[in-house]
């Protein structure tokens, strides 16, 4: 049955639009000094609730549809909240709460009674009503979309245009509430951010910063180390993380890492140390963790700080020997992350930030990240200027709400592939690190045969995207060249040659995976 069978019957569309219009008369009344404040957020969210009803007719699935009839319902309850306010305020001291209450009641009651019956059809076959051109994954995971033509023109390495189109209403809307207020630098959607993610990871404190590399720079001023220093880093990583070891005089010591996961072993750190050793950067590359448990053991055993690089695995969970669970990025002194778009959990622009659970580090990073004062015009310290911006920090807190879908749904992907490749003797699939999962920033393939290069060409011929990630050791590398003493390090070297990323998001559906899988096996 059509959607739009439940959405006249139960007639949301004529509550919703008399609101509206209830809505605009009454905030006539209100002063000048509310037009841009309280009469501009009641006409927005009055606006708001039609709209995601509306915007729920052009849905095909039943899923999508309880999506924005909630939407329209949390709506209601934000316009509700601030006619209550206004009415504290002295502003609608004239407006009866008992009629408005009334009216908002009806709606609310429908609006839930319609969600229940979309919930109840989930399982059901889709509806037709909607744009079978343009389908929308109705849920996470890997699934048909509507019989349509394909070409490798519909194949991307990241599909965040269609991600934004799923969550349009809440994306715009948050952007619109910062254009609205005016607080573009250290608005309140800021904090709100660092609080709901420093929840998720399960950590004391997080620091927004400007994006990753100033992450990464600002916990290693943070921990007082000096020019000379030496810190650890593998050498199969993208150049951020050693970068800023350069940048700030210290001596980037790069060492090999496992020929399966990619990542750094705490067998390869303790070989490197030395007596100017003085920190060690695991990167949890690709989308799992480094085996943390003996690394943090070698660190404490050497006194040594762990800044763990969580650019590419954020919402991975680490076991240790004793059972207990722990997120990247928060086993260490401190974890960074990057927001870039195309991260699991990524902004429309750049974005940083930093993680600790040291309470005094945490006020040394915050003073750092901005200009090294605590006090306005009053600088304690050689600091920077690295903020999370309040646009950014608003789009972060809808879609931090989605990331365990999101990473589901590249899990899926990856399970897809595996099945697709475990056969092909010349590639070897991702290798799981058993104590971690993996949320698949990328699907890393390694190509066994030689033909890495060739395979590349094939996939380019085909339209099909990928990435070589990484073609170069960090040691040769012209920016490093004064760091490196001519060793080469064997599974770094092989990895450069062998790697092949193929594409992997949260938009992913059956026809596409077939598609690339197809590109790949007929090579």
């Amino acid at each position: 049955m059509a959607y739009t069978f439940y959405f006249e019957k139960l007639g949301v569309w004529h509550l919703a639009k008399d609101i509206a219009k209830y809505v605009y008369k009454l905030t006539e009344a209100l002063p000048d000094s509310e037009k841009y404040g309280l009469q501009s957020q009641m006409r927005r969210a009055a606006v708001s609730i039609a709209s995601n009803i509306a915007e729920g007719t052009s849905r095909k699935s039943y899923r999508d549809q309880a999506h924005f009839t909630q939407l329209a319902y949390s709506s209601l309850m934000e316009l509700f909240n601030q006619f209550l306010l206004a009415k504290e305020l002295g502003f609608l001291s004239n407006a009866s709460e008992e009629e408005f209450r009334r009216k908002v009641e009806e709606l609310a009651n429908k609006l839930n009674s319609l969600r229940n019956s979309q919930l109840n059809r989930v399982s059901e076959p889709e509806t037709p009503y909607g744009n079978p051109s343009n389908p929308l994954p109705t849920d996470v995971g890997i699934e048909s979309s509507n019989p349509q033509i394909l070409d490798s023109s519909s194949v991307q390495m990241v599909d965040l245009a269609s991600q934004y189109q799923r969550l349009k209403p809440e994306i715009d809307e948050a952007i619109q509430r910062v254009l609205e207020s005016s607080r573009y630098i250290k608005g309140p959607e800021v904090e709100a951010f660092e609080e709901e993610l420093a929840n998720y990871l399960g950590v004391n404190h997080v620091i927004g910063c400007a994006n990753g590399t100033d992450a990464l720079q600002i916990a290693l001023m943070a921990l007082g180390l000096k020019p000379g220093d030496e810190v650890i880093v593998p050498s199969f990583t993208y150049v951020a993380t050693a970068e800023v070891i350069g940048l700030l005089g210290l001596t980037p010591i790069m060492v090999d890492v496992d020929p399966g996961t990619f990542n750094l072993t705490a067998e390869f750190v303790e070989k490197a140390i030395t007596p100017k050793t003085k920190a060690v950067v695991p990167v949890h590359l690709f989308g799992q963790s480094a085996d943390m448990e003996p690394i943090l053991a070698i660190a404490k055993k050497h006194g040594l700080f762990v800044v763990e690089d969580n650019a590419q695995a954020i919402g991975a969970e680490y076991t240790f020997s004793d059972g207990s669970i722990k997120k990247t990025g928060t086993m260490g002194h401190v974890g960074t992350t990057s927001f870039f778009p195309s991260k699991n959990l990524g902004c429309y622009g750049d974005g940083g930030a930093i993680f600790t659970n040291d309470e005094e580090l945490a006020d040394r990073l915050r003073m750092i990240a901005n200009h090294g004062q605590k006090k306005r015009y009053y600088h304690d310290t050689i600091g920077v200027n690295s903020r999370l911006d309040t646009i950014q920090a608003a789009i972060l807190l809808v879609k931090l709400k989605y990331l365990n879908d999101y990473n589901a749904a590249r899990q899926k992907a990856a399970a897809y592939y595996d099945t697709a490749f475990k056969d092909i003797n010349w590639l070897q699939i991702p290798v799981r690190q058993p104590n971690s999962t993996h949320v698949f920033h990328q699907y890393t393939l390694k190509v066994k045969n030689g033909r890495r290069d060739d395979l590349a060409e094939h996939l380019k011929s085909e339209g099909i995207p990928f990435g070589v990630y990484y073609p170069v050791p960090l040691y040769k590398q012209k920016a490093f060249a004064p760091y490196y003493k001519g060793n080469e390090l064997t599974v770094t070297e092989q990895l450069c040659r062998e790697v092949i990323s193929l594409p992997i998001h949260t938009e992913m559906n059956e026809e596409l995976l077939q598609m690339i899988t197809a590109a790949v096996s007929q090579f």
